[in-house]
């Protein structure tokens, strides 16, 4: 079978869709780390409408009743996701604040303003903290504003870790 040169992609062509794709995988945001040159981490407008709606949000779950009434677990399971977090990102205040709510669902959530629900029924059936901390790691990954630097700060420390695994003091 003959292939006309419609039904075919020219050398030239490929080149340089590869070439545009290459330049644009270049790009840089340009973004400074959280906290650099002494500067307070500022929200963008957009940011600070999503984190109202959030707060407003956690309001309302924490009203609702649904709650449960445990602030010693609230604080170990916050005092458990602030371990998987760098010295760096605990010191600039932005830690999550994890909260349970009572309900037999195996369910866990966050909220973009840096809250984490966790349901009593994935408490109860976890076997140990390190699957716990597993649930809250990845339940406070997108929540990190530094996590939006963390291609900057990969360029800039290619040994910069995000997470850390508790107990493994050679990635602090």
């Amino acid at each position: 079978m003959i292939l006309s040169r419609r039904n075919s992609a020219s050398p030239a062509g490929l080149l340089r869709i590869a070439a545009c794709l290459a330049l644009a995988s270049c790009a840089t945001t340009n973004l400074s780390p959280l906290g650099a040159g002494g500067k307070p981490f500022q929200r963008e407008q957009d940011e600070k409408q999503i984190w109202q709606n959030a707060e407003q949000l956690e309001r309302r779950i924490d009203e609702s009743g649904m709650r449960y009434k445990g602030p010693q677990l609230d604080a170990y399971l916050t005092a458990v996701t602030q371990t998987l977090l760098p010295a760096d990102v605990q010191a600039l205040g932005l830690g999550p604040r994890v909260k349970v709510i009572q309900h037999p669902f195996l369910n866990a959530f966050a909220l973009p303003n840096g809250a984490i629900y966790l349901h009593t029924g994935i408490l109860a059936r976890m076997e140990n903290e390190a699957q716990l901390a597993t649930v809250l790691g990845q339940r406070a990954d997108p929540l990190h504003p530094s996590a939006f630097h963390e291609a900057d700060a990969q360029s800039t420390k290619q040994d910069h870790v995000f997470w850390r695994i508790p107990g493994d003091a050679s990635r602090s």
